[in-house]
């Protein structure tokens, strides 16, 4: 979670670490079952994972919902963080 007073990042986006076995079926169910739309992905074959960035369309704050995707123990996810600005 971001600190208080910190505006460093995007407030409609979240970037989640998925396993490179992860397949963009899984990735797409995923993010329609928290509703979130798919901006893009990058997979890194050295370390086995993809990350995916996804954007929130509804009001709901970035906590709200790496909160949500935390709590879930069905997430296929490995972590979830704020999409930070350049």
């Amino acid at each position: 979670m971001p600190p208080a007073g910190e505006q460093r990042y995007e407030p409609n986006e979240v970037v989640i670490e998925v396993a490179s076995a992860t397949t963009r079926q899984q990735i797409t169910a995923l993010a329609q079952r928290f509703r979130l739309a798919n901006l893009e992905s990058y997979s890194f074959q050295l370390g086995g994972t993809t990350m995916v960035r996804l954007r929130i369309p509804d009001r709901r704050s970035v906590t709200t919902v790496v909160r949500t995707l935390e709590t879930d123990a069905s997430v296929l996810f490995r972590a979830a963080e704020l999409s930070v600005r350049p």
